[in-house]
């Protein structure tokens, strides 16, 4: 990586929480390099998706990772979004801080997308956070 500024998050399946987080931070902090993965990585949630691109967020291409593929990789901030993925983690990449601020997936039913606007938004709030952080 470059000697700018890096955060990864990381959920379980990096399908929703991490796939979300990476593609807001990219949207908004151009001067930043965000990257997501999981312990067991899927496919991205199609409601994620549609949250995004009620955003303007383009997610085609995306391609799940898995936490050990950025073995060797140094970031600013690695960002568990769930305490499950942090206790499943077989490795960590190298970095300067790693958090765990909890997010929840929003269940099914019929305000599935309710749910995944609240996640996308809060999300937003979280990574102006952390970017003010780590910029300083």
């Amino acid at each position: 990586m470059s000697s700018e500024k890096s955060v990864l998050f990381v959920c379980t399946h990096n399908s929703a929480r991490s796939f979300m987080a990476e593609y807001l931070g990219r949207s908004k902090y151009l001067e930043i390099t965000f990257r997501s993965a999981g312990i067991r990585p899927l496919g991205p949630e199609p409601a994620a998706v549609a949250v995004l691109r009620e955003e303007g967020i383009d997610t085609d291409g995306h391609r799940p990772a898995t936490i050990g593929s950025f073995s060797g990789e140094h970031f600013d901030l690695v960002v568990f979004l769930c305490p499950n993925a942090m206790k499943l983690a077989y490795s960590y990449p190298s970095s300067k801080d790693i958090i765990l601020r909890e997010f929840r997936v929003p269940a099914g039913g019929t305000d599935r997308l309710t749910g995944f606007r609240e996640l996308r938004d809060n999300l937003k709030v979280f990574i102006d956070e952390i970017v003010e952080v780590i910029q300083n």
